[in-house]
C-alpha cells in the first residue's frame, strides 16, 4: 500500500547531481497563497485530492475542481500534521498523525468532508507519528510508526478496525521507529507482511508481527530514516512466484540504498546524508521506474532505476524549499515551504524493458465482482501470453491463459470456485514483459 502513502525525510548531497536536463518539468502553481507547508500527502483512493500539511493542520486540494479547503486551526497548540492517510473503502474517513503541544504523537480520526467530530484514537508518551499506512479495501489494516522522544522508546502500532482503535506490536527491536511499509498486495492480518525501519536497521515480519527477521544485509550501521516498498514481497518464500519480488529503498545518513533481489543485495544509489523524500513510480508494464528524491536543501532529483543518473528537476522552483513530492501520472506534484502546491505534466519512462511494446495494460471488469469478471488487454502483435491469478500471499490460484494470442483485443473470463472473498492479483506475461491488476471478489 501501501502505497499507499508517500515518504518525507532530508538530504544534503555529498555527490552532486547531474546538470539539469532540457526536459525539466514546466511547473504550474496551484496555491494556496501565504501558506507555510511542511509536507504533502496523497491518498490514491481519494485521487485527485492532495493534502498540504502545515504546522497548524492541513489544506485539502481537489485537483478536479481547483478548490482549496482549509482544515487549519491557527493559534491552537499541538495541531501540526506529521502523517496522514485515508481508509480504503471508507471515502470520508481520514487518519491524521499530529504532534501535540508537548511533542507527543497522537492520531485523530475525522470525517472532514462531512464536518463531523474529530476523535482522538491514539495518544502516546513517545514522539511524533512518522507514518500512517492503511491498506486493504474489504478489511483495512493500519500500521503507524511512532518516533522515540528522549528516553521514551517509539512504537509500532496497528489497527484492524479501520483506525478506530490501535494496539502496539512488539519484538521488532527498534528504540526509535522511523517508518513502516506494507506489502503492495493487501495482507491478511494472520500472515501480514511488512517492514519496519529505525535505529535497528530494517526488520521484516511475514506473520503480522509474531516473529521478526533483520533485512539489512549490506546496509551500513545506523538509523534507517525512511523506507519505501514497492511490490508484494521482497523475499520470495516457497510456493510464491518469482514475480512477487518487490523493490525496497532505505535512506540512511550516507545516502539512498536500493535492493531488488531476494538475496537483499543492498547498494547505495545516491550519496549524501539524510535523504529526505523518495518516491518510486513504476514505469509501463512494471519495468523502468522513475525515482524522485527531495534533498535537504529542498531540490528535486530524478533518476531512472538501474541507470541511476541523477538529474536536477527543480527548474523554476529553484529558490523554494521543496518539502514533498507525489507521483500520480501523468502529473508530478510537489509542495514547497512557501509556495504551496505545484504540478507538471511528465513523460514517465515507458520502454526500458525488452519487448515492452508487447506488454498491454491489463484491466478487469467488473471489480468488485461475483460470480465472474472479465480480464481484457490489447496485444500490439501476436505472441505467447500467460495469465495467472494469485491470492494476497502470492500463491497462484488459477492459470487462465497459457498460449499464443492474436494481435488486438483479448478477453478472458474468470469465474472462481471455492475461493474466499478478498483481493486477488492478476498477472499477465506477454513478450517478455509483465503487467498486473487487482480484482476484488465479494460474497
Amino acid at each position: 500500500m501501501i502505497a499507499r502513502t508517500w515518504v518525507v525525510l532530508g538530504l544534503a548531497l555529498v555527490a552532486a547531481a547531474a546538470a539539469a536536463p532540457a526536459d525539466v518539468p514546466d511547473w504550474e502553481a496551484h496555491g494556496p497563497d501565504g501558506v507555510t507547508a511542511t509536507g504533502l500527502f496523497w491518498d490514491e483512493y481519494r485521487h485527485p485530492q492532495y493534502f498540504l500539511a502545515t504546522g497548524d493542520g492541513y489544506w485539502l486540494h481537489d485537483a478536479s475542481t481547483g478548490e482549496w479547503t482549509s482544515f487549519e486551526e491557527p493559534g491552537v497548540p499541538g495541531r501540526e500534521v506529521t502523517a496522514l492517510d485515508g481508509v480504503p473503502g471508507l471515502d470520508h474517513r481520514l487518519l491524521t498523525g499530529r504532534r501535540d503541544a508537548d511533542g507527543h504523537g497522537i492520531i485523530e480520526m475525522s470525517f472532514p468532508l462531512l464536518g463531523d467530530e474529530i476523535l482522538t484514537v491514539y495518544e502516546g508518551q513517545a514522539g511524533p507519528v512518522a507514518r500512517i499506512e492503511v491498506t486493504g479495501y474489504l478489511d483495512p489494516v493500519g500500521l503507524a510508526a511512532i518516533r522515540s522522544l528522549d528516553e521514551v522508546p517509539g512504537a509500532l502500532i496497528a489497527s484492524v478496525d479501520s483506525g478506530a482503535t490501535w494496539s502496539e506490536i512488539a519484538g521488532h527491536g527498534h528504540h526509535d521507529v522511523t517508518d513502516v511499509s506494507i506489502t503492495d498486495v493487501v495482507p491478511q492480518w494472520d500472515g501480514g507482511e511488512f517492514y519496519v525501519s529505525g535505529d535497528a536497521g530494517v526488520m521484516f515480519t511475514a506473520d503480522g508481527g509474531e516473529t521478526w527477521e533483520p533485512r539489512d544485509d549490506g546496509l551500513p550501521a545506523g538509523t534507517v530514516h525512511r523506507l519505501w516498498l514497492d511490490g508484494p514481497a521482497l523475499v520470495v518464500p516457497p510456493g510464491r512466484t518469482e514475480d512477487a519480488r518487490s523493490f525496497l529503498y532505505a535512506t540512511l545518513d550516507d545516502g539512498l540504498y536500493f535492493t531488488e533481489t531476494d538475496e537483499l543485495d543492498w547498494r547505495r544509489v545516491l550519496a549524501g546524508p539524510a535523504t529526505r523524500v523518495t518516491v518510486r513510480q513504476r514505469g509501463a508494464y512494471g519495468y523502468a521506474t522513475d525515482v524522485f528524491v527531495v534533498t535537504a536543501d529542498g531540490r528535486l532529483l530524478h533518476a531512472v532505476e538501474e541507470h541511476w543518473e541523477w538529474e536536477d528537476w527543480t527548474g523554476s522552483l529553484a529558490g523554494e524549499t521543496i518539502v514533498g513530492v507525489v507521483s500520480s501520472p501523468p502529473r508530478l506534484v510537489v509542495a514547497t515551504a512557501g509556495g504551496g502546491l505545484s504540478s507538471a505534466l511528465v513523460d514517465f519512462v515507458a520502454s526500458d524493458a525488452p519487448d515492452a511494446d508487447l506488454a498491454p495494460r491489463l484491466r478487469a471488469a467488473p471489480s468488485p465482482f461475483n460470480p465472474r469478471t472479465v480480464l481484457s488487454f490489447e496485444a500490439p502483435r501476436s505472441g505467447h501470453a500467460r495469465l495467472t491469478m494469485h491470492d494476497v500471499r502470492g500463491r497462484r490460484v488459477a492459470t487462465l491463459l497459457d498460449g499464443t494470442v492474436a494481435a488486438g483485443s483479448n478477453r478472458v473470463t474468470w469465474q472462481p470456485r471455492d475461493l474466499a472473498s478478498g483481493v486477488y492479483l492478476a498477472r499477465l506475461r506477454l513478450g517478455g514483459a509483465t503487467t498486473s491488476c487487482r480484482v476484488v471478489l465479494v460474497e
